[in-house]
């Protein structure tokens, strides 16, 4: 299987740690690519244009938790499964697809259209949601729960926020969250899927 990736996509980053953490390096090999560029004929693979992408051989399969389904189950359902079956652990799942979702939405205003007013109401609007988000983390967080699905998703949008949005410290005030990032950078598949910048 060819999994169609970016260095610094959060979204393929959530896919790249599974494929490690399920021992699928042997099955799935990553390809980058330039969604933005239609000349490499990637658009014809995913007419969508955005990563991740995993093409199984029949299908091609977009957005990252759909793959993400798709190779817990070649993984023997140990990440995603346990993940989707608990509501809590899904809702914290919902909660860094949000974080991402709304930081994305922010840094696009931020860094690709022209300063204005609504502009800034549209990046202050977002970011106070993923205030908001990252501080119910902190009260849902729990350092007894196995490792899952929903570890991978909040570890990525807390250091991808942090990356990305500077003026925002997911762990400044939020114990929790410090000491589940911390944990989940000791793992090697986060080290081997850090952003390059």
């Amino acid at each position: 299987m060819k999994l169609y990736v970016t260095g610094n996509s959060p979204y393929a980053r959530k896919v790249r740690i599974l494929v490690r953490e399920l021992e699928l390096s042997d099955e799935v090999e990553e390809t980058i690519v330039n969604p933005r560029d239609g000349s490499s004929g990637y658009w014809e693979t995913n007419p969508v244009g955005r990563v991740p992408a995993l093409d199984t051989g029949e299908v091609v399969l977009t957005e990252s938790d759909l793959i993400a389904v798709f190779l817990d189950r070649i993984g023997g359902s140990r990440l995603v499964a346990p993940a989707y079956a608990d509501p809590a652990r899904l809702a914290l799942v919902g909660l860094a697809v949000g974080i991402l979702d709304r930081g994305l939405a922010a840094r696009v205003e931020k860094t690709m259209r022209t300063p204005s007013e609504e502009g800034a109401r549209v990046i202050d609007m977002n970011l106070a949601a993923v205030v908001r988000a990252f501080d119910a983390v902190e009260e849902r967080l729990s350092d007894t729960a196995a490792f899952d699905y929903a570890d991978v998703a909040i570890a990525v949008a807390s250091e991808w926020i942090a990356l990305r949005h500077g003026e925002i410290d997911p762990h400044d005030g939020r114990p929790a969250l410090a000491a589940h990032s911390e944990r989940m950078r000791a793992r090697p598949s986060f080290a081997a899927t850090r952003p390059i910048g």
